[in-house]
């Protein structure tokens, strides 16, 4: 009996992680889709709750995109041979994405629609988490694959600066180490106090 009430208590955590997590990508799908945070509520309403469990790497290859061209010219020097590549790379898979990104919030939808269904089982639940799950990787298999190609495209010290430039964007889906989120100083601080005269 307690072995058996073991067990149901890890499958019920399980499914909670798994809840939370999909919930998560599937908010993320949505500011994809949109280009655009979504609006926040209406004066008076609660501000749904903000959750983003660390599974969830949709984000950490958001800047792979045609937005970046400009960007990588000035960062990397690239060639005009390079220039032209990589500009065609990003436009072809931009098209592939949007469609990937489309069918990985349906998906995340549908599962969310699930979870308030009457009667739900747990197989139905789990067709559908299954199915959300298959999207998002589906989405960050596609973002890998650019990258790969995206590297070759470059010499050996351009992906280097590269890789800084991705650090740079990946930082908060990172663990940070104890202390590494001090103040950052002022631009412009403000000049001391004069000294005060003692004598």
């Amino acid at each position: 009996m307690l072995h058996n009430s073991w067990e149901d208590c890890k499958m019920k955590k399980s499914m909670l992680s798994l809840i939370l997590c999909v919930l998560a990508v599937a908010l993320a799908g949505t500011v994809f889709a949109q280009g655009a945070p979504p609006p926040g509520p209406p004066p008076g309403a609660v501000p749904p709750p903000t959750v983003r469990p660390a599974p969830c790497i949709v984000p950490t290859l958001r800047l792979l995109n045609p937005g970046m061209t400009g960007m990588l010219n000035a960062r990397l020097s690239l060639t005009d041979a390079q220039k032209t590549k990589i500009a065609d790379l990003l436009a072809q898979s931009d098209k592939d994405y949007a469609a990937k990104v489309d069918m990985q919030v349906k998906a995340t939808n549908d599962y969310a629609q699930t979870l308030i269904k009457d009667g739900v089982t747990e197989a139905e639940l789990t067709a559908a988490a299954e199915k959300a799950m298959k999207a998002e990787l589906a989405l960050v298999t596609s973002r890998i694959q650019l990258l790969t190609e995206l590297r070759a495209l470059l010499t050996p010290d351009q992906n280097k600066t590269l890789t800084e430039i991705i650090a740079m964007y990946t930082n908060p889906w990172r663990p940070q180490p104890k202390g590494a989120l001090a103040p950052v100083p002022p631009l412009n601080p403000p000049p001391a106090p004069p000294a005060s005269d003692t004598k």
